[in-house]
């Protein structure tokens, strides 16, 4: 049972910026079997674990700052035999109207509004106060699993941008195709650099949502960021 410490050492009530980008890198590497969670299934209130569905599709696995993007590339990727699911965790920028979570029934109150108000069909998993499931997979605001039927890592990334996870799915499906067809395929372990689009008024106006808190929050870390240069484990190239 979690302490009140633990609930509100995860549960921050101002966003400080402090998130641990550097030990993504080595955390749950592709190729690593991925670990199974319980969480409680946002439709129905019941408990469920995460290897309920990758056992059956391969699953595209996520802590996202929700992109209204993928709602489309859910559907449009389902019947290939991909399932999208969200993983609802804390409130990464909390303020007036949406503040930190204190009791479970709040985050699931949140978590219903924030289906309602976004019209997401992905299954969403709600994860425990004190973020379990969140932790195990390396506590970062908007990250992204892919994992196979197996129950293997395929691909990851410290930051959820559309056009790089459909990219990534085409290129496992298309390789399970080809293996299909008879062509030996033998796996290999890869890394590059992505590039996502950067939107800060549509940032603004999700943290304007959440309250004044959040905006003024943000503001002060971004201030402090400036100063101190590159955070540890974000990528910047001059190129």
């Amino acid at each position: 049972m979690a302490n009140q410490a633990e609930i509100e050492q995860y549960n921050y009530s101002v966003f400080a910026g402090s998130e641990e980008f550097t030990a993504f890198r080595t955390h749950l590497p592709v190729g690593s079997s991925a670990l199974d969670f319980q969480a409680t299934l946002l439709d129905s209130g019941q408990p469920v674990k995460l290897s309920e569905y990758w056992k059956k599709e391969v699953v595209k696995f996520l802590v996202e700052i929700f992109l209204s993007d993928l709602e489309p590339m859910a559907s449009k990727f389902a019947p290939k035999g991909v399932q999208f699911v969200f993983l609802y965790t804390h409130e990464a920028h909390p303020g007036e109207n949406y503040p930190a979570h204190r009791s479970f029934e709040q985050k699931l109150a949140h978590a219903r509004a924030f289906k309602e108000r976004l019209k997401i069909e992905r299954p969403i998993l709600v994860d425990d106060l004190v973020g379990t499931a969140h932790k195990l997979y390396g506590s970062l605001p908007n990250m992204t699993y892919l994992i196979g039927r197996g129950g293997k890592v395929m691909f990851r990334a410290d930051w959820t941008d559309p056009p790089t996870i459909e990219y990534a799915l085409n290129y496992v499906l298309n390789s399970r195709a080809r293996r299909r067809e008879g062509l030996r395929l033998a796996p290999f372990y890869a890394e590059f650099v992505g590039y996502r689009w950067n939107d800060p008024a549509k940032f603004q106006e999700g943290l304007a949502r959440a309250g004044q808190q959040a905006v003024d929050d943000f503001a002060r870390v971004m201030q402090r960021w400036q100063k101190q240069g590159l955070r540890p484990g974000r990528i910047e190239l001059n190129e």
